[in-house]
Formats: C-alpha cells, structure tokens, sequence
C-alpha cells in the first residue's frame, strides 16, 4: 500500500532537493492532470566565467518530470542572458605643478560580480601618450567566493617603463564595492624644461 499522499494546491511552494530554488505551484487542472508551475535561478554571468567574448548568450533550459512508476517526460526551453555594461564615476583631481603628483581616484559599477576587468587610464599627457593599463580581478568566483579585496594592488602592464621626463607611479587600489580608487602618476621633469 502507498503511503497517503500530500494534497497540492495553488500557491503552494517546493524547496528544491538540490539548491536554493522554489518552485510554486501556479495552477491545477484535477481533470486533464496539467500542473502550472514558476521557478526562478539567478544568472551571475551571460556566459562561462571569466568572459567568454560575448554581449550575451542563450542558455537552454531543460526540465524533465518523472513519475514514480519509472516514467517521465522532458522538454526545454531557452533564455538569452546579456551582458552589462560597467558605468564609470571619476572625482575631480585637484592642480598640480609640473612634477608633481596627480592622484585620480573614483569607482566602477558592474553588476556581473563575476566579471573580470581590465581598468585603462588615458592621462591626456602631450608629453607621454602611454596609458595606465590594470587587469583586475572580479568581485567574487561562481562559488561566491570573494577574489577582489580592499588594499589589493595592481600594477600597470603597460607604462612599467619611463622616461627621464617622468616617474610613473602608478597603482590601483581596488575595494569589493569599489570604492575610491586612487591612480597617481608624477612628473619628473628631469633633464628637460616644461612650460605651462
């Protein structure tokens, strides 16, 4: 003999076995057997994390429904899933005299926490036209694990190498939530005469 079992009715939620997921029932058909369900799933990524290239991406959706009598059917479904673009906020940077030191400080939002960034400064130098380029890492991995800290540094990978004219020193100081950011580059103005 089979156990009783539960009477379902509109409204009526399901933990999932396997996640955090809720299922609700959306509606029931006692006389053809059709039952509506909703359930939802975050993605954190438009694709396979760290960036796949894409503005976005279609994920298939598959549910099958098994009987307990070893039967079951399957269907499937799809979703595109698009890619944010990151904003970008800058404070103003107080005057400095040549060879002095500017500090640019501001923030970037991206709400893909899983993406990975790769942060460039245009100093608008006429005297030195090489950007302040910095890859930083993302907010958190598919786990949710945090993988970017407040203090963590970075390091251009492209300005590493200077004239006399300046002493590059630049750096990025990244915060989970991005917060201020300081970048700093100084003027050496060694050897050489600068007007302004």
């Amino acid at each position: 003999m089979r156990p009783a079992r539960r009477r379902w009715h509109v409204g009526d939620a399901i933990n999932s076995s396997t996640d955090s997921a809720v299922l609700t029932i959306t509606s029931i058909n006692a006389a053809t057997g059709q039952v509506g369900f909703s359930v939802q799933h975050q993605y954190l990524d438009d694709g396979l994390a760290l960036g796949n290239n894409t503005t976005s991406d279609t994920s298939t959706i598959g549910v099958t429904v098994a009987d307990d009598d070893t039967q079951s059917g399957s269907n499937s479904t799809t979703v595109v899933v698009h890619n944010v673009a990151p904003t970008v906020a800058l404070n103003s940077v107080p005057n400095i005299s040549e060879n002095g030191v500017a500090t640019l400080t501001g923030s970037y939002t991206d709400i893909g926490k899983l993406d990975a960034h790769t942060l460039t400064v245009d100093w608008g130098d006429p005297n030195n036209s090489v950007d302040s380029t910095f890859a930083v890492s993302a907010i958190q991995n598919a786990s949710g694990t945090a993988t970017l800290h407040v203090g963590d540094t970075f390091t251009s990978s492209t300005d590493s190498t200077r004239t006399d004219d300046y002493v590059d020193q630049c750096r990025y100081r990244a915060s989970r939530f991005f917060g201020a950011a300081p970048v700093s580059r100084r003027r050496s103005g060694a050897g050489q005469q600068h007007d302004e």
